[in-house]
């Protein structure tokens, strides 16, 4: 098992206790924890490898971003504001640092490095920061994070549906549906 710590960031000036306050608001974890195979969906958009949030792929090996590079493979720019950081939690990124290597369902396969995120603050003023892989285990989610996502495989537990039908609409082929605990009105 892999595992991924978040590098947390701000202002020089931004107290520590209000920063770790605002960075507990993220979707980003402080700490991702991954295997290869492990179905995971992205925490944020990634406009410059074409990828939503919430898209769904499946670990296939870790690499640094030279071997990323040198084998043809997309990779998430690293993109990070330019102001006086301050790290709060001590950790750093080295060159040498491997990344989940993720094939998602459209068959792009991209490598996951940390990105920044930033939790909304009034004003729009940017002052903290955590810079973590955009990924998040995906064995599981509601049917409210399903809407607007197109799956190629589903296995839907109708335990409790209060509207049957509603993830079904969601699939690309009734082939690839299993329902579990399906009990039909008479």
């Amino acid at each position: 098992m892999a595992q991924f710590e978040a590098v947390d960031m701000a202002l020089s000036s931004f107290p520590e206790e209000r920063a770790r306050y605002l960075l507990e608001k993220l979707d980003a974890s402080a700490i991702v924890k991954l295997k290869i195979n492990a179905p995971v969906r992205t925490t944020q958009n990634l406009p410059n490898v074409n990828i939503r949030k919430g898209a769904v792929g499946k670990v296939i090996r870790y690499m640094n971003v030279r071997e990323a590079e040198k084998a043809g493979h997309l990779v998430v720019p690293n993109d990070t504001p330019n102001l006086d950081f301050k790290s709060i939690n001590r950790h750093t990124f080295t060159a040498d640092d491997r990344w989940p290597l993720v094939r998602f369902s459209e068959h792009q396969v991209v490598l996951c490095v940390p990105v920044p995120s930033t939790p909304w603050q009034p004003g729009g003023i940017t002052q903290v920061v955590r810079k973590q892989i955009p990924l998040a285990l995906a064995f599981a989610m509601t049917i409210h994070s399903s809407q607007a996502k197109m799956f190629s495989r589903v296995k839907v537990d109708c335990n409790g549906m209060f509207a049957y039908g509603q993830p079904l609409s969601r699939v690309k082929g009734k082939d690839h549906v299993e329902l579990l605990d399906l009990h039909l009105l008479r």
